[in-house]
C-alpha cells in the first residue's frame, strides 16, 4: 500500500470526517508492507498484511483474468494519460490494476477487491479490502 494513500483513507464505519491513523510496523520504499491503520473517533482498527489493508470482510469470489484491450479502454474513458494522481477500482475492475498503473506513468491504482489479497506488492497499486 502507498504510504500517501494513507493520508486521505477514512474509516468506514465512522465516515469520511474520521482520517484513519497509520501505526507501521514495516515500510519499504514508501510502501507499508505491515501495521495497522486506526480510526481515533471508534477506536476501530484494521490490518496491513504483506501490503493489503483490509478496511472490511467478506471475502469470496472468483478471480477474473485482465484485459489489455479493457486496460487501454478505461484509461481512455477516464481521461488519463499520465500522473500523478490516484484511481480507484472496485470489485471485477480491479483486476486490471497492475496494467493500468503499468501504462500510465506515476499513477496509483487502488484495488479496492477480494482477490488483490493475493497479488504480489508492487509499485503503483494499492490493494485493499472493503468487504461487501
Amino acid at each position: 500500500m502507498y504510504l500517501l494513500l494513507t493520508d486521505i483513507l477514512t474509516c468506514p464505519r465512522c465516515g469520511p470526517e474520521f482520517g484513519l491513523i497509520l501505526l507501521a510496523d514495516r515500510i519499504e520504499e514508501r510502501r507499508v508492507l505491515s501495521g495497522r491503520l486506526g480510526c481515533a473517533n471508534c477506536r476501530e482498527q484494521y490490518a496491513v498484511e504483506d501490503g493489503f489493508g483490509v478496511l472490511g470482510s467478506g471475502w469470496s469470489s472468483e478471480p477474473r483474468q485482465p484485459d489489455d484491450e479493457a486496460v487501454v479502454r478505461m484509461a481512455a474513458l477516464l481521461g488519463i494519460t499520465e500522473g500523478p494522481g490516484f484511481v480507484l477500482l472496485v470489485g471485477d475492475a480491479a483486476v486490471h490494476a497492475e496494467a493500468l498503473a503499468g501504462l500510465v506513468p506515476n499513477l496509483e491504482v487502488i484495488a479496492a477487491s477480494d482477490t488483490a489479497a493475493a497479488w504480489q506488492e508492487r509499485a503503483g497499486v494499492s490493494r485493499i479490502g472493503i468487504g461487501r
